[in-house]
This record gives structure tokens, sequence and C-alpha cells, in this order.
């Protein structure tokens, strides 16, 4: 049975994590403020699941990315921003050739780089402040497609997030639900749209007002349905799924300067045919704002 399991993995598609929220979510906050940061992420895929069973892996397969993002956002107006994410990628995969051997991929380069129109609507309420926003995104077909894998999918897709925020001074919460829709590759897959929920929730245990300086200790929720692909108007086999995954994250922050850590912790996969599920992961990212 599990020759047959393994041979079922060997077209596995990495499922993404497409990021849409800059560190900054509030900040630069008036007309003509910009920040720039640097996030790097890492995400290992060492476990094999067949729907929400775990499976064992004697071939060890396995796929890490690591990306390091370059972001920047610009404010015209205090509700008009435009976020720019410029991906460098580094993937490796582990994957099965027949069910007793196995032979490693390796490819890094420029991904396909995101651009978002933020519109935000605010509220003010004695302690505490807030804002409602809606964020089309476009993803440009940037990626390196040669090697043995593709780095972007050449393709443009569009997304869509609707979120909201409130921020008091021992608290700091963030709701956002997004999806993105994709377009046929030049190998005629199309992959599954991607609907997904983040929740942040967190206390502010520490500010010191005179040297404007504090951190915010928050745990975070991050939920995804990604349907099945598609090749030539049959579902791929092997992908689509659900996911949900906690991660205990760190703010500090001096000034306009803010560093956010966070490592992820995979609870719940429910995945379509065989494939390799996240195992662990962890985002690092530097951000300074000029308002």
């Amino acid at each position: 049975m599990i020759k047959y399991i393994i041979l079922g993995a060997l077209l596995l598609f990495p499922v993404s994590l497409f990021t849409h929220q800059p560190v900054m979510d509030m900040a630069p906050r008036w007309e003509d403020g910009y920040g720039f940061q640097a996030r790097y992420e890492v995400q290992d895929k060492t476990t094999l699941f067949q729907g929400s069973d775990k499976l064992s892996n004697p071939l060890g397969l396995k796929s890490n990315t690591s990306t390091l993002w370059l972001e920047g956002i610009y404010t015209f107006t205090r509700e008009r921003r435009v976020s720019v994410k410029i991906p460098y990628v580094s993937k490796t995969k582990i994957r099965a050739t027949s069910s007793t051997s196995t032979e490693k991929l390796q490819n890094s380069g420029l991904g396909d780089i995101i651009v978002g129109l933020l519109n935000k609507w605010y509220f003010n309420k004695p302690g505490l402040t807030g804002n409602v926003s809606l964020t089309p995104s476009i993803k440009l077909p940037t990626g390196k497609q040669e090697g043995n894998i593709s780095i972007g999918t050449g393709t443009v897709d569009m997304g869509l997030s609707l979120s909201a925020s409130v921020e008091a001074f021992n608290f700091y919460g963030l709701w956002d639900l997004f999806t993105w829709f994709h377009s046929t590759q030049n190998n005629e897959v199309q992959k599954g749209p991607i609907i997904g929920f983040d929740s942040d929730w967190g206390i502010h245990p520490y500010h010191n007002m005179m040297k404007n300086m504090g951190v915010f200790a928050m745990i975070s929720l991050n939920a995804r349905h990604y349907d099945s692909d598609k090749r030539s108007g049959n579902l791929e086999s092997n992908t689509g799924g659900q996911t949900i995954e906690v991660a205990p994250t760190l703010v500090w922050y001096k000034d306009n300067v803010m560093i956010r850590g966070q490592y992820h912790i995979p609870v719940y996969n429910n995945l379509r045919g065989t494939q390799l599920a996240a195992s662990s992961g962890f985002q690092l990212g530097l951000g300074i704002t000029f308002d």
C-alpha cells in the first residue's frame, strides 16, 4: 500500500502561502508617509497526509521553501495606500521517482511580485482606534521559470482582502478574509482558488512612554481552503484541501522601527489525495516607516 501512496505523491504541488498584509498594518498613518520592510520566511514540509490521516514517509520526501520579501508601502492619503512585495525564493524538494528511489530538486530566483491597493476607513473611540480595509491585489508573472522547480507561476493572478483591525493601549486585533484567483499556466495547469482567514489577538504588556518603545505579544490563527488544481478541465488528484495553523507572535517597536517574529505550528490538515503538509515555519520581519 505504501508504494502506491508514494507514487501518488510524484506530482506534488507545494501549497502556497500568499502574504498579503504588511507588518506595518496601520503605519504610516499620514499623507505622503512611506515605509519599507525586509521579511524572511521559511516553511518546511516533511509530513505526508492522505485526507486528515498522517502517513509514514520511509523515503524522506520533503519540501523546503525560504523567501526573502522586500516590501514597501506608500500613503497617498490616510485612506489610500499602495504596497509592493518583491520575493526572492529558494526551493528544495526531495520527491519520489519510484517506490524505492528519490531525486533532489533545487532552484532559486526572483518570485512573482505582488502589488496591492489598500483602501481604509477609520473609526475612533475613547481609548480605541481601528479601521476596515478593502485591498485588491495583483500578482505579476515576474518569477523565474527556468530550472527543475519553477519559482513563479508565469501568470497574472488576482487577490482581494477584506480586513479590520483595532488598537488600544493594551490590546491589538486583526481579522482578515481574503481570496486569490489564478490564471492558467503554460503547462495547462490552473491552480485552484484560495480562501483564507487570518486573525491576530494580542496584548500590549510593555510600553515606555519616554522612549516610545514597547512590545506586543500576540497569537495568530491562519486558516486556508485550497481548491484543487485543474489540468485541461480535469482536477489534479493530489492538490487542494484545508489547513489551520497557530502562530505565536512577538512585535517590538521603538519610534518608527518595528521587528516582528512568528513561529508557525500546524494544528489541522485535510488534504485531497496524498500531499506533503507543513511541519514547521517561521517569519522574521524588520520594518521602518517615515511619516
